[in-house]
């Protein structure tokens, strides 16, 4: 069974692309499907999730250190 997690950065609740969508496939596919959305900048009275900008110190916290064949695909502006 391949497990996939879907770490969706963003600034805020409403720059949140297809939310609902991917929100729904979450929900439906459990056993193989986790999403995590993270805000950089989430107005507290809005957001319970995750905060911050992505950092190893963070994808550890997420993703762990000891994973057998990770793959992580990336995508974003080149500072990113």
């Amino acid at each position: 069974l391949i497990k996939i997690t879907m770490l969706f950065f963003n600034k805020t609740l409403n720059d949140i692309l297809w939310k609902e969508k991917l929100e729904e496939v979450a929900k439906k596919h459990t056993e193989k499907f986790t999403l995590i959305n993270v805000l950089s900048q989430a107005d507290a009275s809005d957001w319970t999730g995750r905060t911050g900008r992505i950092n190893m110190k963070l994808m550890e916290e997420i993703v762990g250190t000891k994973l057998s064949r990770p793959l992580f695909c990336i995508c974003g502006p080149k500072p990113f």
